[in-house]
């Protein structure tokens, strides 16, 4: 047999095995070439004298090891880092042998390094500093007060903002701001307002780096008394007294229609299309990445279009389609909210009258952004009211609101389910729900606080296990 040195698997063959370019390592490594009809043994130099299976998480998390000479991949996910099992006996075991054989289902629990792995591009989007590997070298970092106080330190360095982007990227759909522009004809007035959408995509970042900062209630997820704001978005919002293009924590009028996510700007822009809105669209996104509720696809009937001459609502439309019985049972659901948010137009500037365009009708007086004529008139009044499907009813966004907080515990266990596909790269399944019921039970006392659920969380056997 002869020794090789690699610094690199990368797109690399071994005696003539193919390893996937995706088995990637910075490790060094003594490799042991056999002749081609034996399996290639690789022993880390820092270890000499151990026989190692070695294994490797690419960027999904896709996990690659040697078994009986042949590479083999399981389990899906998103972590990028080394993996080792020691082979005696036609056995494998996790390093040094002290946590046994793998799980029953063949997929051994994350150990110190992947966990540094996981844990680092969770709260910091980036690779594990030298205080996580050397924690993960010593077997320490799996102690749950190691880890939880790790937890904190992530939390508490700056470089957790990328944690905030990336999550309210992904579980907000922010990514999508740009993907339609106000109309030219409809919403000049928001045309070429670079400084209000920049605000807005500010705004719930700031929002929720605030819950997780000050560890508060995820019921502030549905409804707040603060918010944070500079000048340009306070105007929109209506809101007096605050000057400069700084955002800044705001407390809001208690009879504001404002606070928690639902109704800023941002979310209010993506959930419509730069014409007109739509309670479909909008009450589908506060079921499902608010509230938490799955909603099946649409059976096959043709969507509702909007009548942008002003001749009839949005609601009156809808009432047509929710007749249809293949269509009443999921729209009784969505519906409900969206009608509440039809207070909001494109950009969630608050509205009591749709904006139409109809030759014969004298438009508005105004200029907009683009230095052209507002071309749009005061249409139909927006009737905001709805029921939800248990019977209780509300006049306006308000008492949605308050009839949303009657019971937290739904809005809870969404952000932590959310969390929870964010930080492992996996759905979370029927067979997980145990897990996210001990989190929030451990959270209840708190009232659910955003930063006891990412500590629990990564406390759990979800996050170590997954």
């Amino acid at each position: 047999m002869r020794k090789l040195i690699i610094g690199s698997l990368i797109a690399a063959s071994l005696a003539g095995v193919s390893i996937p370019a995706a088995a990637r390592t910075n490790v060094d490594f003594y490799v042991n070439v056999a002749p081609p009809v034996a399996p290639v043994e690789v022993v880390p130099a820092a270890r000499p004298g151990y026989v190692w299976v070695p294994g490797y998480y690419d960027w999904r998390y896709n996990r690659y090891h040697w078994v009986r000479g042949r590479w083999v991949v399981s389990r899906p996910g998103h972590v990028y880092a080394p993996v080792h099992w020691v082979h005696r006996d036609g056995r494998y075991y996790r390093r040094g042998g002290a946590w046994g054989d793998a799980d029953h289902d063949g997929v051994p629990n994350a150990y110190d390094h992947a966990l540094a792995a996981r844990l680092s591009y969770f709260l910091w989007n980036s690779e594990p500093d030298d205080t996580l590997r050397t924690l993960a070298a010593r077997d320490e970092l799996r102690r749950p007060e190691v880890l939880r106080a790790q937890t904190e330190r992530l939390l508490n360095d700056p470089k957790s903002r990328r944690f905030v982007e990336a999550f309210t990227d992904y579980w907000l759909d922010l990514r999508k701001l740009d993907d339609t522009s106000p109309s030219t004809t409809l919403y000049n007035d928001y045309e070429l307002d670079d400084p209000l959408k920049l605000a807005a995509l500010e705004e719930p970042r700031l929002f929720i780096e605030e819950l997780l900062r000050a560890d508060l209630p995820a019921r502030n997820i549905v409804d707040s008394d603060f918010t944070f704001l500079n000048e340009r978005l306070a105007e929109h919002y209506g809101v007096p007294g605050i000057h400069g293009a700084k955002m800044r924590r705001v407390k809001l009028p208690s009879d504001s229609v404002r606070g928690g996510l639902m109704t800023q700007a941002s979310v209010l822009k993506i959930t419509a299309n730069g014409t007109t809105t739509s309670p479909v669209l909008r009450g589908h996104w506060i079921t499902e990445r608010i509230l938490g509720y799955a909603t099946p696809p649409p059976p096959p009937v043709p969507a509702v279009e909007p009548d942008i001459r002003g001749a009839v609502t949005i609601r009156q439309q809808l009432e047509k389609h929710r007749a249809d019985p293949s269509c009443a049972s999921c729209h009784s659901r969505m519906d409900p909210p969206g009608f509440a948010l039809e207070s909001f137009d494109v950009m969630g500037g608050w509205r009591n009258r749709y904006r139409a365009v109809k030759e014969g009708v004298t438009p508005e007086s105004g200029i907009g952004m683009d230095g052209q004529r507002f071309a749009f008139y005061y249409a139909l009044p927006v009737d905001c009211s709805g029921q939800l499907p248990d019977g209780r009813s509300f006049r306006d966004v308000r008492e949605l609101k308050r009839l949303l907080l009657d019971d937290p515990v739904p809005i809870a266990r969404n952000l932590t389910r959310q969390l929870a596909i964010y930080a492992t790269g996996a759905p979370v399944r029927f067979s997980d729900r145990e897990q996210i019921e001990r989190i929030l039970e451990r959270t209840r006392v708190g009232q659910y606080g955003v930063r006891s659920i990412v500590r629990e969380l990564v406390q759990s056997e979800l996050f170590l296990k997954k």
